[in-house]
């Protein structure tokens, strides 16, 4: 009977020691992020609503290049009326063609606010891809924490079970009380719910990727998750979000706008000649005319008041952007290091001191010292200290999606072959 005890007693060390290792393993294989950032980009629709207004916009460039069309006019004169006024020999008719001459450099400014809307459309299409890596990454930086948690509980259902296993054949001889038995039973049965729970997550976290590219699912590799220091020397002014590029791009459009404002301060001249035919005499005469708008200056000044102020608005909100941009740099920047230093400190002390009072309460259960509970409280601690370490990767890595959107920092790096 001592034999048997002693060998229930080793197998129960044996099995309690056990390391997690779902948070250090990694089976590459599948979509990696950039692929699938590269399936998204190519299959949603929003980049073609910008590329449809970015072919608009450059319509617009053609169509500003023409100069305003010229005119033929045909009129009458005299046109027969009742009584004295019958006779259709009184009939004059006039003929005359038109042109407008542009004058202050309009045409090259139309042209030019033209350039620049395009410009506007194509740093459109600059945000929504931006948009669309940063959704895709956020999922798979759920997915990566979700598969690992879910090699974590299987783990832990494992050990779970054996330890039912055990505690049922102690307690069948009489060695442990019922409770233990319950106690044993109801690890299994929330180690079988948190799975069935991760199992479903997983699930409709691999759905919600492949739909960017109306797919039911998808097999992803999240092995390229790994963090790294922030790169430090990064200064204040490194803040590059794409929606900065679209200022910069309404700031050059609204700066061709007021110079074309300018050019309409100087009039356009209307010219014209034409041919005119006196009915009575059967007479013809040439015929000229020239047109210039007046009040032309005072309108093109309210223009460029205009235009003057939209340039401090665009100009205001872009150093908005950039002031809101560069407080939430500093504040994932921070957030991201201090969750990679308390991943380190996990992994170098807290995991480690873990591991220690594990192997103890094992040998001293061993030597009669320590109860099981004492063991599984110990296993318990251990596998709760690498779901902290998943939590705390989860963080950094959302954090360097966060930073990547705003143009800072790239997608996290795969880890090195030989530290796989």
């Amino acid at each position: 009977m001592k034999i048997k005890s002693m060998g229930a007693l080793a197998a129960l060390g044996g099995l309690l020691v056990a390391m997690p290792a779902a948070a250090q393993t990694c089976s590459p294989g599948g979509i990696g992020l950039d692929q699938a950032v590269t399936l998204a980009r190519t299959a949603d629709l929003r980049p073609d609503a910008i590329r449809a207004a970015i072919d608009a916009a450059r319509a617009e460039r053609a169509i500003a290049g023409f100069r305003p069309q010229d005119r033929f006019e045909l009129s009458t004169e005299n046109y027969p009326g009742f009584g004295l006024g019958s006779d259709i020999e009184n009939l004059d008719i006039t003929g005359r063609y038109t042109r407008v001459w542009e004058r202050g450099g309009k045409r090259e400014a139309r042209e030019a606010l033209a350039d620049a809307g395009v410009g506007v459309a194509q740093a459109d299409m600059a945000v929504v891809e931006a948009d669309i890596a940063y959704e895709i990454e956020t999922l798979f930086v759920s997915l990566w924490s979700t598969r690992t948690r879910l090699e974590l509980a299987q783990e832990r259902l494992a050990v779970a079970r054996d330890v039912q296993a055990l505690v049922t054949r102690r307690v069948a001889a009489a060695r442990d009380p019922e409770l233990a038995a319950r106690r044993a039973a109801t690890e299994v049965s929330l180690a079988e719910s948190d799975i069935v729970t991760l199992e479903m997550q997983r699930d409709t976290l691999s759905a919600a990727i492949a739909a960017f590219w109306n797919e039911d699912s998808g097999n992803f590799d999240t092995c390229s998750f790994h963090p790294r220091a922030p790169e430090t020397g990064a200064s204040a002014g490194a803040v590059q979000p794409p929606e900065l590029a679209r200022y910069e791009a309404q700031q050059t459009e609204n700066r061709a706008r007021m110079r074309l404002s300018q050019a309409e301060a100087v009039p356009d001249v209307t010219w014209g000649m034409g041919v005119r035919s006196f009915g009575l005499d059967d007479d013809v005469a040439l015929v000229g005319s020239v047109s210039i708008p007046l009040g032309t200056p005072p309108r093109s000044s309210a223009r460029v008041a205009r235009d003057r102020a939209q340039q401090a608005r665009i100009t205001a909100e872009a150093d908005a952007l950039v002031q809101g941009a560069e407080r939430q740099r500093r504040f994932l920047r921070q957030r991201a290091e201090t969750a990679r230093q308390a991943w380190r400190r996990l992994e170098t002390s807290a995991i480690a001191d873990a591991r220690d009072a594990l192997d103890l309460a094992t040998d001293g259960y061993e030597r009669g010292a320590f109860t099981y509970l004492d063991v599984i409280e110990a296993r318990r601690t251990l596998f709760d200290l690498h779901a902290r370490r998943i939590d705390l990767l989860e963080t950094y890595f959302q954090a360097q999606a966060s930073l990547a959107r705003l143009g800072i920092e790239s997608r996290s790096r795969p880890l090195p072959e030989s530290q796989r």
